[in-house]
């Protein structure tokens, strides 16, 4: 027996020590290999892997350093931007899948692909199918404006509309007994109704068809305007939907059928070059500096300004999801990344790109109160809106002097509404009986077994109407509106961007080329004056996040975590669609659960 302890003692020891190396010759790669460079041909083209979703904030990256990252939406409209005036960027290609995209982001890389088609360059976009299965309307709308449409033949095109779902619990907490005990300011907020109703009261489903109908508005316009064979059908064409690729084609929703063999030896022909050898988006970008220069070559100085991204649902602690997805809006980590630009005497002013629907609220009052501080320290803030900025997620773009919105981004929401859960009844049933003593009229406020006494009722609704208050008298001074306004905007109305603007919540319709354009006056600045961008918080660097890895007490377990959650999420959404409804609340200014069906 002593023989076999020594020899599982030495194994031990021996994977240990394997494990140390290994490790230490990751920390030696990430100190000190440095990659070159990519190079971009005299002849090539630009090619956008919309084959997987597409992430608005960048991660926190691998253990090696690498010349090229995996580009979020900000590079690939920047790539756009700049190849659209780049004489060795002869065309872009795509090939799309389902990019994960909202309306208004779907906006935003349409309009960059748009400005690249007005340079004469053609854009060509390839899909096995485009959401006949459902989740094809938004991809059909990215891919319309490009100049040509390639699909499998044994694809399709989902075309079919757009629907707004909510999930309502009532009758599921009935049969088990449970009492939900929420209020909502005021009668359009709806979020204490997916827990207290079996379906939409009137005025929260004139507030979702007004939002769905702005949207459609603006995809028949948009189809209209980029595929003009098409111009009065396209209603008619959503209402017969989903389409076999055939019957695609000879509609005129797309321009070719083509296997991907064929699709390659089309690329391969008409730019003398196979797909695998063009440039990528992350590619170009690592091979570019993309300095302005003068008339005589040389570079113009740039002026330096701050990107700070507030994404996801604003957590009550910091959020995030550590090296592997920044998915929530760590509210501790915005708004540090605001104080620091607010001390660096060399950032001028900050573009803060938001998409969220909001969460914690007095999370969400911090980051406005870092963006006001901001402004009064002189640093001019512009907030640039994506797919959504609603509840605490608007809470934070009204702070800045001005905000851009995209038509179709999810606006307002300005409301409160929170609660608790009495489960006396469930316990009950199960034979369970719950006692308690305490010291203190309201110690038993919250607890998930009892109800509100009239009391603690009275303090939990003086809650919600400070919230509520406090929320809707920033949004007046903020937005320069009088109280009456704000009422007729507020109330826990949602907007598109497009009907936003009309009340007084958006200053401009458009997107990161707008906000800088903003910004730049706002700064006192020529209007083509060269911007620098830096992105706050820094992303960590190679040896940061491997000392952040070894801190943690299992760095094999911390790996695994964060990969299981993942693989978990992204095969569930497979095959249940987008989750995000289902999505806990975080705090008391949060949008109501809805998801996209299209």
């Amino acid at each position: 027996m002593a023989k076999f302890g020594r020899f599982f003692l030495w194994l031990f020891a021996s994977i240990g020590a394997l494990v140390a190396l290994g490790l230490a010759g990751i920390i030696v790669a990430a100190t000190r290999f440095q990659p070159a460079a990519p190079e971009v041909p005299d002849k090539t083209v630009l090619m956008l892997d919309l084959s997987t979703p597409l992430s608005e904030k960048r991660d926190s990256g691998g253990f090696l350093p690498s010349s090229v990252q995996e580009p979020v939406l900000l590079d690939v409209i920047e790539a756009l931007e700049h190849a659209r005036n780049d004489d060795r960027i002869e065309a872009v290609v795509a090939e799309l899948g389902q990019t994960g995209l909202g309306v208004g982001r779907t906006q935003e890389l349409r309009e960059a692909i748009s400005r690249f088609r007005e340079s004469g360059k053609p854009a060509l976009i390839y899909s096995e199918d485009l959401g006949s299965f459902g989740g094809g309307m938004l991809d059909y709308y990215l891919a319309s404006a490009f100049s040509e449409i390639w699909v499998q033949p044994s694809g399709g095109v989902g075309l079919t509309g757009l629907a707004l779902e909510s999930p309502y619990f009532a009758g599921a907490l009935e049969k088990l007994d449970i009492t939900p005990r929420f209020e909502q300011r005021h009668e359009y907020k709806g979020g204490a109704e997916s827990l207290t109703r079996t379906g939409m009261s009137l005025p929260v489903r004139q507030s979702m068809e007004r939002m769905v109908d702005g949207w459609m508005a603006q995809i028949v316009r948009d189809l209209e305007t980029d595929r003009p064979k098409l111009t009065g059908q396209v209603t008619s064409l959503i209402d017969n939907g989903p389409y076999l690729a055939h019957d695609a084609w000879t509609t005129g929703l797309v321009d070719k059928l083509a296997y991907p063999d064929e699709w390659e030896t089309e690329i391969r022909n008409r730019f003398n070059m196979d797909l695998l050898d063009a440039m990528t988006v992350g590619e170009y970008l690592a091979a570019n500096g993309f300095q302005p220069k003068d008339e005589n070559g040389n570079f113009r100085p740039a002026t330096h300004i701050a990107l700070i991204y507030g994404v996801g649902t604003i957590m009550p602690d910091e959020g995030g999801d550590g090296a592997w997805n920044d998915s929530t809006f760590g509210p501790y980590e915005v708004a540090q990344a605001l104080r620091e630009a607010r001390e660096d005497a060399t950032i001028e002013g900050v573009l803060m790109r938001i998409d969220s629907p909001g969460g914690a609220y007095p999370q969400a009052d911090m980051v406005w109160r870092e963006i006001k501080q901001l402004r009064d320290a002189g640093k001019p803030v512009v907030a640039v809106m994506g797919d959504v900025a609603a509840s605490g997620g608007y809470f934070a773009a009204m702070a800045a002097d001005y905000v851009v919105a995209r038509p179709g981004t999810v606006t307002g929401s300005i409301g409160v509404y929170s609660g608790k859960f009495v489960t006396e009844g469930l316990w009950n049933s199960l034979g369970i009986q719950w006692d308690r003593v305490q010291s203190g009229r309201n110690a038993g406020m919250w607890s998930m077994v009892s109800d509100f006494t009239p009391t603690e009722l009275a303090k939990f609704r003086e809650f919600l109407d400070f919230v509520y208050q406090d929320f809707t008298s920033k949004a007046a001074k903020d937005r320069e509106l009088s109280m009456p306004q704000i009422d007729k905007a507020a109330r826990g109305r949602i907007w598109t961007g497009e009907d936003a603007i009309q009340i007084g919540l958006v200053d401009e319709l458009g997107g990161m080329a707008e906000a800088e354009r903003a910004l730049t006056r706002l700064m006192n600045l020529k209007e083509d004056s060269p911007l620098s961008r830096t992105v706050l918080p820094a992303q960590p660097s190679a040896l940061e996040r491997l000392e952040m890895l070894l801190g943690s007490d299992d760095p094999l377990q911390w790996i695994a975590t964060k990969a299981i959650h993942q693989t978990v999420k992204s095969q569930a959404e497979s095959v249940l669609g987008d989750l995000s409804a289902f999505t806990p609340q975080a705090g008391l200014v949060q949008m109501p659960p809805m998801r996209v069906a299209d």
